[in-house]
């Protein structure tokens, strides 16, 4: 939210964010501290955070700490084991500061200028995304209805998360009446449609800047909640504790409702403007979490959330080739755009684990887990011995594989561009053997085990 630029009551509050467990379920986290309690391999975990970056001092209210900013966006995403994280009104360099801190943990990111030069941070201000895994694609979303004072953008970044392709995009919607901000919504969610139309769940964290029954919302909350003809559940809508008079029947399990995330320093009312929202049908066990504000951050609660995917994982795996029992990697480990793929004794590495969905007959990318990018025959070649490579994700047809099941549970991948098979080149067996495409001819060193 827009802080407002006229003079407040000074307002000294002493209040420490408190890293609170969402829920008492186990799980492995090597990371945590001792004493916490560990996440289950399915759960996936993200937060929501408007940081009020404007500078160490602004925002209003109480003098503000950068670095007490950096260090619980830090603190979160490290010891509470988050997958995802949102962030709104952050400045560059505070966002430059976060991703290498967290770059060890596996995290990527993504920033997106919405006010540029030394207006608010002396350097640029806007939103950002960040994820702890691959990025597969990234899209920066132009929501601007035109009439704002500053443009409205969304970082988006698809990633694979708990082995399952998403889209995470970061919102801060207008700080208006509503007319601009229904344009804006309009916009985000025509995309999201498209998204989950394709088959891809889709999270949106962020500052709407509206509460929740305002029609701003009306584009994303879904049925059984009134009036809702979007397509998403927001994180906090079965806390009954927070149910509005309107949702007080025994019978209703959803509310559009939730614990106050925003209490600004000129204005005593407490109300909920953050929202995670998750595309309906794609999770389950969906729960939100707001921490108590800290008013030498912000005057937004970081809020939190935890859900598990319906579906079946795809990923990470390995690839095997049936002919020379190795596994198909990239070389040297690069993360850089054109690197060989090959085989390779199998070892356990990032570059050997691959994110793909495998059905017969249908297409799937192949996306290593240690660069994030596709695999793709080098210079959409449909020559037999043509090489494969990696490249960063495209859509294009020759990062598209078709699946096919062999014998013994092994499986020909097929380059939908060329028509050919995905080989080991001349039957080799010797670590670093090249792979290639060839024109399908069911030989083993064209057979694929998926392990994992």
């Amino acid at each position: 939210m827009r802080r407002s630029r006229i003079p407040v009551l000074s307002v000294v509050l002493t209040m420490f964010l408190a890293f609170l467990s969402l829920n008492a379920t186990a799980h492995a986290d090597p990371a945590a501290p001792a004493g916490k309690a560990a996440q289950a391999s399915s759960e996936l975990r993200f937060f929501t955070y408007n940081i009020c970056g404007e500078g160490q001092a602004g925002c209003g209210g109480p003098p503000k700490d950068n670095a007490r900013r950096i260090d619980t966006v830090v603190s979160q995403a490290r010891d509470w084991a988050a997958d995802e994280v949102f962030l709104q009104e952050v400045c560059r360099s505070q966002y430059d500061a976060i991703l290498s801190a967290l770059k060890p943990l596996g995290f990527r990111g993504m920033f997106t200028t919405t006010v540029g030069g030394a207006v608010h941070c002396g350097g640029d201000y806007g939103m950002a995304v960040l994820v702890r895994g691959p990025v597969v694609e990234t899209a920066e979303l132009d929501l601007t209805a035109g009439g704002e004072n500053e443009p409205i953008k969304s970082p988006c970044i698809k990633t694979y998360t708990k082995g399952r392709a998403n889209w995470a995009c970061s919102v801060h919607l207008y700080w208006s009446d509503g007319t601009l901000e229904k344009i804006e919504a309009a916009k985000l969610t025509a995309q999201t449609d498209a998204w989950r139309a394709a088959g891809t769940p889709v999270i949106l964290g962020g500052d709407f800047n509206h509460t929740p029954v305002s029609v701003v919302l009306d584009y994303f909350y879904t049925a059984p909640n009134p009036d809702g003809n979007g397509a998403f559940v927001e994180a906090d809508e079965t806390d009954r504790n927070y149910f509005t008079p309107q949702c007080a029947q025994a019978s209703q399990t959803h509310c559009r409702s939730g614990r106050p995330t925003h209490l600004a320093f000129n204005d005593p009312t407490d109300q909920k403007i953050d929202y995670l929202f998750l595309s309906q049908g794609d999770f389950t066990a969906i729960q939100g979490e707001v921490l108590p504000r800290d008013p030498a951050i912000s005057d937004h609660r970081l809020y939190r959330g935890t859900a598990n995917f319906t579906a079946s994982a795809s990923g990470p795996y390995t690839l095997t080739n049936a002919n020379s029992g190795k596994c198909l990697e990239i070389r040297g480990d690069s993360t850089g755009d054109g690197a060989a793929a090959s085989q390779w004794t199998c070892n356990g590495s990032a570059t050997q684990n691959w994110y793909l969905s495998l059905s017969p007959g249908a297409s799937t990318r192949i996306v290593n887990a240690n660069s994030g990018k596709c695999l793709e025959i080098r210079g959409d070649s449909t020559q037999d011995g043509a090489a494969a490579n990696q490249w960063t994700c495209n859509g294009s047809a020759t990062q598209n594989w078709r699946a096919d099941l062999s014998v013994d549970n092994s499986w020909l991948l097929t380059n939908v561009n060329s028509a050919k098979c995905l080989e080991i080149w001349g039957d080799s067996i010797e670590d670093g053997a090249a792979a290639d495409q060839w024109t399908c001819n069911g030989s083993a060193t064209q057979n694929w085990v998926k392990n994992g």
